[in-house]
């Protein structure tokens, strides 16, 4: 091997498990090490020739074993003017997908449900973000630059034209430290649309294509001192499941019930082993809440970088970052938003400044638009944008005007189909209030569709099946209390096979924005004997009525009681007036508004007392579960949603207005005390506020009392015109 008149300038340490390690120089490669767990040394000289070495060669001189004449050649010329040592190092990787984890704060997907036969990514599905960890490279020092590249080149067994990363796509973890200085973390952005794209050709019907590469992790030297660059190659594997419509074999007929709620929301599904209920919480460990009741709460902080990947010409599914307020006070993250439980457990304790960025009762935002409010919020982290105003449209979307429903839908989306459940479902079946009228109840499916939409694959948005009708649909056939009594009938209500008589239903659905009725007949099919039908009679409600409505105005008769009107007038208080309540006398009218002062003190009122009050009442009701579409049931096994409820066996149970589970309380419900308000100065004031539950209880019961009578007098009503 006469190459020693040639230098060489790359030598390559071939591991198990595919991992390469490669010195690289210019004028010569100088002293390189060898891992522990190499197979074969492949030396590149200036020449364009390689020369490779087993190795045994080491392995036998290491053990003192004789060699054979050809072997003491090679390993004088794997000695000839390089030097070597052994090191006890082998490089390793580890990497998994945390899109979901950061978004949601759910597991991350390990490496085997990524390129598992079974699981995988989605084609088609935007960027995907996954985290490299390697440990055993080379020791950090700023006489190293380090940079990396991940490159897909083979398609199954076949080579392809290679799927690159951007230097935009990867990002070095510089805070990441372990117990050793050879430890690296690296987040890299997988497209899978550029994934997608190579289902093309004879790949085009192709259920799932495992895509190969490695990912580069190189070592330049930043100083004129002659040493080697160092190079680390590691095999990477990504199972992509085709999501073009007619390979796509994760689709899903059944429909998602979504019970879109003004405090919380539901989300269910009828799977082989019964109804699932769907989280969009990562709380699994935590016994206090009810992961399944989904607080619907939003909390923006970084509006700008939010708007960046949520703005309309985006079609990729943005990528976002969530975080909680403590994470945000202790620079752990640079947090773009929040909510859910988070959102919720921290109303209690935050300040005017945070609480103007938290957007509560999002279900009522078109009701509230449609009767001339203007809503905004201000993000927590200025950047430019000092306030962003609540739209009901998608369409009227910008950088200062933001569909936060169509956002929550988004969430939604995202949730229902998290990849690692290996399922997509393209049809939703969402349930609306009795009272809401047709313009508002179609702005709320609008923003919904266009959201859930969203967080669909590419081709899933728009393909159609065979029928040439929408893959993707949203359907808001149901009222809400309709929608319950479908998830109850032929189990909770039923009828006696061997005497089938009529069985006559009322609801009365109190939830956290609106009060529904309704009234109706379950009774025998006439055409079918083991089936029955639900006949609904009527339908009514109040959209004025609602857990969160109650909860202001018990915030408003505390504000106006005897004990405290002088108090909360001398400080000039401004407040919301709920509709349907007038000013006592010696009230300033001028102090009640629907500023953004009077909201922040309005809803400091509720989480510092009255919410405590309200959840404390002895009469609590249940929250529905949401129903599935189908109105025709089957007496024997039930083709409506059947669901139980997921906290009938706890203490507590509330209405949409509280949640199911009892939470931690800051301060007894009752308990009089201190509360930090504004003035129509803006200047804080501590206001001594005295608290009569027993007043405020008997007002909240006259109010049910009507409330129950109404639904009485509307029920007789209905039954007696059928």
């Amino acid at each position: 091997m006469a190459y020693q008149d040639k230098y060489i300038f790359r030598v390559e340490c071939k591991c198990e498990n595919g991992i390469e390690v490669i010195y690289e120089n210019k004028q010569g490669v100088k002293l390189y090490e060898i891992p522990e767990n190499f197979k074969e040394i492949v030396y590149y000289n200036g020449a364009g020739k390689s020369f490779a070495y087993s190795s045994g060669i080491i392995l036998k001189e290491r053990a003192d074993e004789p060699l054979s004449e050809k072997e003491s050649e090679q390993l004088r010329s794997l000695k000839d003017g390089i030097d070597y040592k052994e090191i006890k190092d082998n490089p390793s990787m580890s990497y998994s997908d945390i899109t979901e984890s950061e978004m949601f704060e759910f597991p991350e997907i390990s490496k085997n449900i990524l390129v598992s036969p079974d699981n995988g990514l989605w084609a088609y599905h935007g960027l995907r973000k996954l985290r490299f960890r390697f440990e055993d490279l080379q020791n950090r020092g700023e006489e190293w630059e380090i940079s990396a590249n991940l490159v897909f080149d083979h398609r199954d067994n076949d080579e392809m034209v290679a799927v690159s990363s951007g230097r935009q796509d990867i990002l070095q973890n510089t805070k990441y430290t372990t117990n050793t200085s050879k430890s690296y973390e690296f987040y890299v952005y997988v497209d899978t649309n550029k994934l997608g794209d190579k289902f093309e050709g004879e790949f085009a019907s192709k259920q799932k294509i495992l895509f190969s590469g490695h990912i580069e992790i190189k070592f330049r030297r930043t100083i004129e001192d002659n040493e080697n660059d160092v190079m680390y190659l590691f095999p990477v594997e990504l199972l992509v499941n085709n999501t073009n419509y007619d390979a796509c074999k994760k689709l899903q007929k059944n429909k998602v019930a979504v019970d879109f709620g003004t405090s919380s929301s539901c989300v269910a599904v009828r799977g082989e082993n019964g109804v699932e209920l769907i989280t969009l919480s990562a709380l699994d460990d935590n016994a206090d809440v009810n992961i399944y009741e989904n607080p619907t709460c939003v909390m923006i902080y970084r509006w700008e970088e939010i708007y960046e990947q949520w703005k309309l010409e985006n079609e990729a599914l943005p990528l976002i970052l969530k975080g909680d307020l403590d994470e945000h006070k202790l620079g752990q993250k640079s947090v773009q938003f929040d909510f859910g439980y988070s959102v919720k457990e921290h109303l209690r304790e935050v300040d005017d400044e945070q609480l103007n960025s938290i957007v509560t009762e999002i279900k009522m935002i078109p009701k509230y638009l449609d009767e001339g409010e203007q809503i905004s919020i201000r993000p927590l982290v200025p950047q430019g944008k000092k306030v962003v105003h609540l739209v009901d449209s998608h369409q009227e979307q910008d950088d200062e005007h933001f569909d936060i429903i169509a956002f929550y839908g988004y969430i939604l989306g995202k949730a229902i189909n998290r990849v690692e459940r290996n399922k997509i479902y393209t049809k939703f079946q969402v349930t609306y209030p009795v009272k809401f009228s047709e313009a508002v109840k179609e702005k709320v499916r609008a923003s919904l569709e266009y959201g859930l939409q969203r967080s669909l694959p590419l081709p899933l948005r728009t393909a159609k099946n065979e029928k040439d009708k929408p893959v993707f649909q949203v359907e808001m056939d149901y009222p809400e209390p309709v929608a319950y009594i479908g998830s109850v009938c032929g189990k909770y209500l039923t009828y006696d096979d061997e005497d089938p008589q009529a069985q006559i239903f009322a609801v009365f659905d109190f939830g956290g924005g609106t009060l529904d009725y309704s009234f109706g007949i379950f009774a025998p099919d006439e055409q079918d004997s083991l089936s029955s039908d639900i006949y609904v009679l009527g339908v009514d409600g109040d959209s004025d009525v609602g857990g969160e409505l109650l909860i202001k105005k018990m915030s408003y008769w505390l504000y106006t009681s005897p004990e405290n009107m002088s108090v909360f007038v001398e400080n000039k208080i401004p407040f919301e007036k709920p509709a349907g309540e007038t000013l006592p006398d010696g009230c300033p009218e001028e102090l009640f508004n629907s500023s953004a002062d009077a909201k922040s003190n309005v809803r400091k009122i509720n989480e510092r007392f009255t919410r405590d009050i309200f959840q404390g009442t002895p009469a609590r009701s249940s929250e529905k579960a949401p129903a599935a579409s189908p109105i025709k049931a089957t007496q024997a096994t039930s083709k409506v949603m059947m669901l139980k409820n997921p906290s009938s066996e706890t203490a507590s149970e509330e209405s949409e207005g509280g949640t199911r589970k009892k939470t931690k309380q800051v301060v007894k419900a009752g308990q009089s005390g201190k509360v930090t308000l504004v003035d129509i100065d803006g200047k804080e004031v501590d206001v001594q506020v005295t608290v009569n539950e027993k007043v405020l209880m008997e007002k909240l019961t006259e109010v049910l009392r009507r409330k129950v009578g109404d639904f009485k007098d509307v029920m007789n009503r209905t039954f007696e015109q059928h």
